[in-house]
């Protein structure tokens, strides 16, 4: 069995989850350091005029150094409902965006205090539709380097190179991809629309 340890990230991409399907056991790390310029408050989607960037706002901005359990979301602006305009633009059209509707625009009304907390719920309701069976728990403490055996995948998928893992993953049909061509390793939510959970179980190679 393969233990993985990686970090939270907000509507992980689609390797993220093409990783945890490959392992049985898997540790999110909760007491690192927030890392700005990071996928930890933020997500790339498909929009209509191409990649859609949506952050989650921090107190004391972005270079805030906390451990990641204990970096609190603003609430100054309704990001949330930003957020929710934004999905529910881009992907109405979407195969299966009426099948989720009503989920998506749940976990948006939900208020949690903590970025951690946030994250972790989008992480297990997209672990969820995809129907794999997958061990999740938090780590305990941190450690810089495990030992063999354990596979540590933290900071390895980032905004500057999260395409270079692009050639590893299947395509399918983007609602603006007529329009603007695809774009490869976006939030997961993209390819939950487009394609349900076969699009998941591609990942696993079934």
């Amino acid at each position: 069995m393969k233990s993985l340890i990686i970090e939270n990230h907000y509507l992980p991409c689609v390797y993220f989850f093409k990783i945890l399907f490959n392992c049985e056991d898997v540790k999110i790390e909760q007491y690192e350091y927030y890392q700005k310029m990071s996928f930890r408050n933020r997500c790339l989607l498909a929009g209509p005029n191409g990649l859609l960037s949506l952050s989650v706002p921090l107190e004391k901005g972005r270079s805030q150094r906390a451990m990641i359990k204990d970096v609190r979301i603003s609430y100054k602006d309704n990001w949330r409902l930003i957020h929710w305009r934004s999905i529910h633009d881009a992907y109405r059209k979407s195969p299966f965006f009426e099948w989720y509707m009503d989920d998506i625009k749940s976990l948006f009304e939900k208020k949690h205090e903590f970025l951690f907390d946030w994250n972790l719920q989008w992480l297990e309701w997209l672990i969820k539709q995809s129907g794999q069976q997958i061990k999740t728990g938090l780590t305990d403490s941190f450690v810089e380097n495990y030992p063999a055996g354990v596979v540590d995948w933290r900071n390895n998928i980032n905004p500057k190179n999260y395409l270079n893992y692009a050639n590893e993953l299947p395509k399918y049909t983007q609602v603006f991809e007529s329009r603007n061509g695809f774009n490869p390793n976006l939030s997961a939510l993209d390819l939950l629309l487009c394609e349900g959970k076969p699009g998941f179980t591609r990942l696993t190679g079934g």
